[in-house]
């Protein structure tokens, strides 16, 4: 006796088709949120690692904090190398050490990355990729090869360090000590001990976050581990709260805001040499950034803080009442 299969008629095979999309649409942001909360994991311990980095460099270092910038031997103001920032002072307390040999520390004799195009550069300075200082949240750019049009190279990081003042005239001052910060424009006797914290290891902010540049000739918030000593590449401030759709004011000649990208999190205005650039704290994370505090361990501070409780967790002595964070 035979059998008759019947096949599936096109309106069941429909039915099955929209049931299988209705269940991809309901599955996929399951993923998308379970992929960001692991980027997220990832992105604090990345910074939980630069605490850990800063406390093991002071304990090294006679209870000193990294410079904010230049050389920590040979600086003076007729040598002004100042691509060694605060994180390149970090690279051997980061597992680092051969990339902080290959740039010449601690003396750092190579010329600004911006001088001779990078061509005095070796090739695996200009190559290298750490990852550790990258937040996996974030979308933009690794490194770039051409910046402003010429050739010389950039890396780029999402981890940044709290300078002195609101914007970079204040910082080079550095004459208000009320606003003074982990980091300070200048050398070796700039450097922070964890005895000038006044207001308390824990209550200080050491580190934060930045949003790398885009694709697409925008190099908006170039924040490079090897470049120059600006807003918005080495130079951080407490000018607005984090993720502020206020403009970060960056410097023009080097391109730091080709285009502005304020859906993106990242607008700015070019301002030129002036003194008055500064750089918020911004991320790839809603709701707030995650922050390093000077004993070495990581806060995720919400977006909502009040501009004086920010700016008070900025300062080293400033002695500042703290509000909710």
């Amino acid at each position: 006796m035979s059998r008759t299969h019947r096949a599936f008629t096109l309106i069941e095979l429909l039915v099955v088709i929209a049931i299988i999309a209705v269940l991809i649409g309901l599955l996929l942001p399951a993923v998308q949120k379970v992929r960001e909360a692991a980027a997220r994991i990832k992105c604090a311990n990345n910074m939980k690692q630069m605490g850990v980095a800063l406390l093991h460099h002071a304990d090294a270092r006679g209870g000193h904090y990294p410079q904010g910038t230049m050389g920590n031997v040979r600086f003076s103001y007729s040598y002004p190398y100042e691509w060694p920032t605060h994180r390149v002072h970090m690279l051997p307390y980061l597992e680092q050490t051969p990339l902080y040999d290959v740039l010449g520390g601690p003396r750092f004799d190579r010329q600004n990355p911006w001088v001779d195009g990078g061509a005095s550069w070796p090739s695996d300075v200009k190559l290298t990729k750490p990852e550790l200082f990258r937040c996996p949240s974030d979308a933009g750019l690794d490194r770039v090869d051409t910046l402003n049009g010429s050739n010389h190279f950039a890396q780029f990081t999402n981890y940044v360090g709290v300078y002195s003042g609101y914007n970079d005239g204040e910082c080079v001052a550095d004459s208000d000590k009320l606003t003074r910060a982990v980091f300070r424009f200048g050398g070796f006797g700039t450097r922070v001990k964890l005895t000038d914290i006044d207001d308390g290891i824990s209550n200080t902010i050491a580190m934060t976050e930045t949003l790398r540049p885009m694709a697409g000739g925008n190099t908006t918030h170039a924040s490079v581990l090897v470049q120059t000593a600006r807003a918005g590449s080495a130079f951080f401030y407490m000018t607005n709260t984090p993720n502020s759709p206020a403009p970060d004011v960056l410097h023009a000649p080097a391109a730091m805001c080709q285009v502005t990208r304020p859906e993106l999190n990242r607008p700015c205005v070019p301002y030129g040499n002036g003194s008055n650039d500064h750089a918020s704290a911004r991320s790839a994370h809603r709701g707030g950034v995650y922050t390093v505090f000077c004993d070495g361990s990581v806060k995720f501070v919400s977006d909502s803080i009040s501009l004086a409780t920010w700016r008070g967790l900025g300062t080293i002595a400033g002695k500042e009442v703290l509000g909710d964070y």
